[in-house]
């Protein structure tokens, strides 16, 4: 069975990562290396000794533990994040070079930002969609790699493997086939307007601050996936407006999401932003249903 990384906020309203004390060869070469008094480690799925760290020095520290083996792709990640920080970007770029903690195990440092996430709010959401502007028009300026897949290709490729997957409820099937039935149409929407977009735009994702957003976290996608911005734009209105809030407040929510983020083209609509939407959750249910683990109460719960 191929394996799944779920993601470490998988709730609507993410809670902030809860940390223990941290002890082993990882925590003592995160102390010794940078000084600190205090490591503790996140309560996550990853296997230990990867994972969220903090580190109690002066400033307090982030670290991110991964194996070594991905540190190529991760460097690259942090080198569009840096670029991104000289444009002006609300992101948490790394400080310093990679720490080698282990044989097996490197450490990726941040300056460490309290866990606040965004909430029902019209100010939030008009805060988030100004974020995702500077970041859309920021990664404008980076040229995608020649190995950049475009989404509508990706999703149709895996969407269309809904309907050989065991787990696959009536309702996702149907949705499914509607959609595809008319891929051509949402394949051009998807298309327009080409570039590199952040890719996984949700509340766990942006940390805030009390005068709007902090730091948007997470650009593993982002070096690689090539769409138009409306599939952060639809995302954004889907995991930050409408899932969270309900009715009148949703809507609103919307709106402030869409003026905050500025002046869209002419030609989209709020249907287009819908169907965009509806692909999205379409490709992590069929990612979902690819992998499947049903005896997991985190799977089940996605």
């Amino acid at each position: 069975m191929q394996s799944i990384e779920l993601p470490a906020h998988s709730d609507i309203r993410p809670q902030p990562l809860k940390y223990e004390p941290a002890c082993g060869e990882v925590a003592d070469a995160l102390l010794r290396q940078l000084r600190g008094s205090l490591v503790t480690r996140a309560r996550t799925a990853h296997p230990a000794p990867f994972g969220y760290y903090r580190v109690d020095a002066e400033p307090a520290l982030f670290v991110k533990v991964v194996p070594s083996a991905r540190l190529p792709r991760l460097l690259a990640v942090q080198q569009l994040v840096t670029k991104l920080a000289a444009e002006g970007c609300p992101v948490q770029p790394m400080r310093g070079a990679p720490l080698t903690l282990s044989e097996n195990a490197t450490g990726l440092t941040h300056a460490y930002v309290v866990e606040r996430f965004a909430c029902d709010k019209v100010q939030d959401a008009t805060s988030v969609g100004a974020a995702l502007r500077s970041i859309h028009t920021a990664l404008k300026k980076v040229l995608p790699p020649c190995s950049a897949d475009r989404i509508s290709g990706q999703w149709h490729r895996t969407i269309s493997t809904l309907f050989h997957a065991r787990y696959t409820d009536e309702f996702v099937s149907s949705s499914a086939r509607a959609l595809l039935r008319h891929w051509q149409q949402l394949a051009a929407t998807l298309d327009r307007n080409c570039q590199l977009i952040h890719g996984d735009y949700h509340r766990g994702n942006v940390l805030m601050a009390a005068s709007g957003v902090a730091a948007v976290l997470d650009f593993d996608d982002a070096v690689s996936t090539v769409a138009s911005p409306l599939v952060d734009i639809a995302t954004g209105v889907e995991r930050f407006c409408m899932a969270g809030a309900q009715g009148e407040l949703g809507a609103k929510m919307a709106c402030a999401f869409l003026d905050g983020y500025g002046c869209l083209p002419a030609e989209v609509s709020a249907n287009e932003i819908a169907r965009v939407a509806s692909a999205r959750s379409l490709f992590g249910c069929s990612i979902l249903h690819a992998n499947p683990q049903p005896d997991d109460p985190v799977w089940c719960a996605e």
